[in-house]
């Protein structure tokens, strides 16, 4: 989810509400091995957790809560 720092970023206070009304969620991921990565250099998926909800999912449930959301 986006964080007020989007909206310091762009100079904008609703930032993260135009964000969020976006459906884009951006790139989550989490880091096993700190290093250099460089353009160009693979990312390995180590694994994941089906039991738990998507990002994706996540970012569709907060639109769905907000005041005057939806949500596809």
């Amino acid at each position: 989810m986006p964080c007020y720092k989007l909206g310091i970023r762009f100079g904008r206070s609703d930032m993260v509400r135009r964000f969020l009304a976006s459906g884009r969620s951006g790139f989550y991921l989490a880091v096993h091995e700190e290093g250099d990565v460089a353009a160009g250099d693979p990312i390995e998926l180590l694994g994941t957790d089906h039991g738990l909800p998507t990002v994706s999912q996540v970012v569709d449930e907060v639109r769905r809560e907000e005041p005057g959301g939806s949500s596809p």
